[in-house]
């Protein structure tokens, strides 16, 4: 099972389901169902859920998931920013298929991805989204050409944290200063690095980050 971690808060009040504005909970942030969003994310945290099929409607996790929570590599997450999803490659494309992209957009990511966080983003060239790539130097990211790819449409900026084909581990803080400083979401593929290195979601600024719990 994967985590997909949504870190900005969309104003819950945890007790009827609406958001702090008014607006219906599922509608605010998202429901994730066995084929995909209902509703783009809109800046809201995602609630964990199970799928059991199509035409059923998504069931909030038990109580235990904070067990579950607090041995995911110990990554400083709260229950509400947890979600079980099958694996990685599922986590990455809820992310990719529930932004509301619009045509002009773009996002940054690196030449040597691994093909799972690579082509969902390709995928979107089709609404007229842009996928930027940049070079390597062996798996070494220049971070300030990293960050002249960026623009003012820069949407999001998605890394593996750890190479697929090296094992080169990039600098998480340093990618999400570029992200906060361009305005861009930050997307973190951490299935080579999750349990193995030390990494706390509450200091390091992430949006969204999944990995599966098989590694």
């Amino acid at each position: 099972h994967v985590g997909v971690r949504a870190l900005a808060g969309g104003g819950r009040d945890g007790r009827d389901g609406k958001t702090r504005d008014g607006q219906d909970r599922n509608e605010a942030q998202g429901v994730l169902r066995c084929g995909g969003w209902r509703k783009p994310v809109r800046g809201a945290t995602i609630v964990a859920r199970t799928c059991h099929g199509d035409d059923e409607p998504p069931v909030r996790l038990p109580e235990r998931k904070m067990e579950f929570n607090s041995d995911v590599g110990g990554i400083g997450a709260t229950p509400d920013e947890i979600t079980l999803v099958p694996n990685t490659t599922a986590g990455i494309n809820l992310v990719a298929e529930g932004l509301d992209w619009r045509p002009g957009d773009n996002l940054v990511t690196i030449a040597d991805e691994y093909p799972s966080n690579l082509y969902p983003w390709m995928h979107l060239a089709d609404r007229g989204v842009e996928t930027r790539r940049v070079p390597t130097t062996d798996g070494v990211v220049d971070y300030d050409q990293l960050a002249d790819h960026c623009d003012e449409r820069t949407r999001l900026i998605t890394v593996s944290w750890v190479a697929f084909s090296n094992g080169c581990r990039r600098d998480l803080d340093a990618i999400a200063e570029i992200a906060a400083r361009k305005g861009a979401l930050l997307f973190v593929d951490a299935i080579q690095g999750l349990g193995v290195f030390p990494l706390d979601v509450s200091r390091t600024p992430i949006d969204f980050l999944a990995a599966d719990g098989h590694k």
